[in-house]
């Protein structure tokens, strides 16, 4: 995730209409000291921004550059035990407040409404400096101001900085350390701003992405040439090995992915170059486990990636698939439909033409009333063959005996029970226990459905 910019917090400054301007500066201003020596003001008028996680949440102290936070105080103000207040990450520090350390401003962060705590001490000042966004930008602004564009609450939370007077001999260092620790300063920055670049694009490949990262992190390292960085992982092939007696290392694991574990080993290894007796520092300790934090995540963002692709084309290719299956089935379908429909016209035919004609003639002949009245349903039976409606009268009849789906036959055709008995030879009151099992098997008991609508209507 890239950092924001001198911009965004320019932005910010001219939404108040308050003539704050960033100003950039050659020299580095990462510390209180370097901005104070690059501004040419004293330590205490540099308004330091403090990124912190308050029992997970972030929150801004604005101190004075020559204090300190007092983590009790902190505690007391959000009723919370000094072990929840913690000094942001490297990598929070980007992420939720939108700057790398060193460069962090009170205003224009990437998380909204970020909960400001302004030092009341700076007050003491008339004018005071703020970063803006990298270690060489930085704005002038009275504290009234300060309060007006960051919205934030005055508090007494800070405490004096413990330790020499600065300027005597156990708090001097020399011209030469201290340019040694300004260039380590400025390599560490460099490799942020190029990881946080890195890691922040899509990823094509874990193998390049794992060197583009050790590359940059052996150039960050005191004595980049002594410098064997190692990164293991599964399915990661393994990088070009620096050969030479190992002198001082540190291991960074982490853990993205349910059944993988990165682990980023950076060695100091003697060779011919020297580095006997290099060490490997706090700073440098810092800068691998962000590393290794980091490159964990864009790995396993990028395998999930990939997962992500795979599993979209598999699941096209089996769209397609059933796309291709579902259109042969239709058109299976349609032809079964098609005969279907065929081979009623031709039963239709041989009825009309084979079976109707000796109706006809039955019924033109003498016989009983009884024997007319069977000729007549078997007249009505084959009209509704040939009209589609036999085919669900069959599924109802499915649940009744071969006398239950008669009597239903007649029901529908409009004879009442008593006509029923006289045609089938049968009692009226069997009949009527024929209607009242029948009603009791399509669910129709207590309900004041009539038997004879409802069979007209499911056939």
């Amino acid at each position: 995730m890239n950092p924001l910019t001198p911009d965004h917090v320019q932005r910010h400054l001219d939404s108040f209409d308050l003539g704050l301007r960033v100003v950039h500066f050659d020299q580095h201003t990462t510390t209180s000291e370097d901005a104070a020596r690059a501004i040419g003001c004293s330590l205490g008028q540099i308004a330091k921004s403090i990124c912190l996680m308050v029992d997970g949440r972030p929150v801004l102290v604005v101190a004075s550059g020559d204090r300190k936070v007092a983590e009790a105080k902190l505690a007391r103000h959000f009723q919370v035990g000094r072990k929840k207040i913690r000094i942001a990450t490297a990598d929070q520090c980007c992420s939720v407040f939108g700057y790398l350390p060193g460069g962090v401003a009170p205003v224009a962060h990437r998380t909204p409404a970020i909960p400001v705590l302004i030092d009341r001490d700076l007050r003491r000042w008339p004018v005071i400096h703020a970063a803006a966004g990298t270690a060489h930008d930085n704005f002038a602004l009275t504290f009234d101001q300060l309060e007006v564009i960051t919205g934030g609450t005055v508090l007494d939370c800070t405490a004096p900085i413990p330790g020499p007077v600065a300027g005597s001999a156990a708090g001097a260092q020399t011209p030469e350390r201290l340019t040694h620790l300004l260039a380590e300063r400025e390599k560490e920055l460099d490799a942020l701003y190029r990881l946080a670049t890195l890691f922040g694009r899509p990823v094509t490949s874990r193998t390049k992405l794992a060197e583009q990262a050790a590359r940059t992190l052996r150039e960050a390292m005191q004595v980049p040439r002594c410098t064997r960085v190692e990164i293991v992982q599964e399915g990661l092939p393994p990088l070009p090995r620096q050969a030479g007696e190992v002198v001082d290392s540190h291991c960074a694991k982490c853990s993205c992915s349910i059944d993988k574990e990165l682990q980023l080993t950076v060695s100091y290894v003697a060779g011919e170059g020297g580095c006997a007796g290099v060490a490997i520092d706090e700073r440098e300790r810092r800068l691998i486990d962000s590393t290794a934090q980091l490159l964990a995540e864009a790995l396993d963002r990028h395998e999930m990636e990939q997962t992500l692709r795979e599993s979209t084309r598999t699941l096209q290719r089996q769209a397609a698939e059933l796309e291709r299956k579902n259109i042969a089935l239709s058109e299976v379908l349609s032809q079964i439909e098609q005969e279907k429909r065929a081979a009623l016209r031709d039963a239709k035919a041989s009825v009309d033409a084979f079976v109707r004609p000796y109706l006809r003639q039955l019924s033109t002949r003498d016989m009983s009333e009884g024997d007319r009245g069977r000729l007549g349903q078997i007249e009505a039976t084959l009209d509704r063959l040939f009209t589609g409606s036999e085919s669900t009268l069959s599924g109802l009849t499915q649940l009744l005996t071969p006398r239950e789906a008669e009597i239903c036959s007649l029901i529908r055709n409009g004879l009442s029970s008593k006509e029923i008995s006289a045609f089938l030879h049968i009692c009226e009151s069997t009949v009527e226990r024929h209607r009242n099992t029948i009603r009791k098997k399509l669910s129709l008991t207590g309900t004041p459905t009539n038997l004879t609508s409802y069979l007209r209507s499911r056939t």
